[in-house]
């Protein structure tokens, strides 16, 4: 755990905002579905339920990687990292056109 700590703090200091082409990604993290009920069967999705939700950006230019566990995927929360990294002025950003980066464009990217 302490390693953790250090690794997260040592990457937030890293973190500085900067121009460049950049990969937006969200992830989800833990172990596989577990056996469902039959009642269950009809669930559907990423099987995201009681995983944990990771966001990264990779700057394509150096491959330098910023992640952050987050507590969703929503505009609300995803934004202010992207804000905060990357410079709108002569940035491209790439995504998977996740709907919650559909207004990306809209901020001045």
């Amino acid at each position: 755990m302490r390693f953790r700590i250090a690794l997260a703090e040592f990457q937030e200091e890293q973190a500085q905002q900067s121009s460049g082409s950049f990969e937006l990604d969200e992830s989800y993290f833990g172990g596989p579905r577990k056996k469902l009920h039959a009642q269950d069967r009809r669930k559907r999705g990423r099987g995201a339920e009681n995983k944990v939700p990771v966001f990264g950006i990779k700057k394509r230019d150096d491959g330098t990687v910023y992640t952050k566990i987050i507590e969703n995927a929503l505009k609300q929360t995803l934004f202010p990292s992207i804000r905060d990294l990357i410079k709108k002025q002569d940035s491209v950003i790439y995504t998977d056109k996740f709907r919650t980066c559909d207004g990306l464009v809209f901020d001045g990217y």
